[in-house]
């Protein structure tokens, strides 16, 4: 008789146990904390090498990226390029011509949505000090 109850009071507290990590999982789980959603950044900008996309944002009017020149140089914006699902998009900017660690909005103007995956192409010239190079810079954005 001792025997059993012994096992059943064994039973009883593990259940108990059990029974209050659930709850507080549950609790946990309700409060969002694990839900990747709430921990990922709403602009995701990966690669891109001396001109480069430091920001970016979508809104009712377009696609707005702030390009950087990091080249050490005086470069010319020649095309910016996001390609989306196979469908291109061509950024414009008011002054293609950017000096070294100048930075300058670019805009595509017209109907886009959220989430938007897109390979970004900046091609650029840069003049070295004897000739111009012509180069590409390319990279990720995300923006959800």
């Amino acid at each position: 008789m001792r025997k059993a109850q012994s096992s059943l009071e064994y039973m009883i507290v593990w259940g108990l146990v059990i029974t209050v990590i659930v709850a507080a999982l549950a609790v946990i789980y309700s409060l969002g904390l694990f839900s990747p959603r709430s921990s990922l950044p709403s602009t995701v900008i990966t690669g891109f090498l001396n001109v480069k996309i430091n920001a970016a944002g979508l809104n009712s009017t377009g696609l707005f990226a702030n390009v950087v020149n990091d080249a050490g140089s005086s470069i010319t914006l020649n095309s910016i390029v996001a390609e989306e699902n196979s469908i291109n998009y061509t950024l414009s900017c008011q002054n293609p011509a950017m000096s070294s660690g100048q930075s300058q909005v670019c805009k595509y103007l017209g109907s886009l949505s959220k989430p938007f995956n897109a390979y970004v192409f900046i091609n650029y010239t840069q003049f070295n000090g004897v000739f111009n190079e012509s180069h590409i810079s390319h990279g990720y954005l995300s923006i959800s």
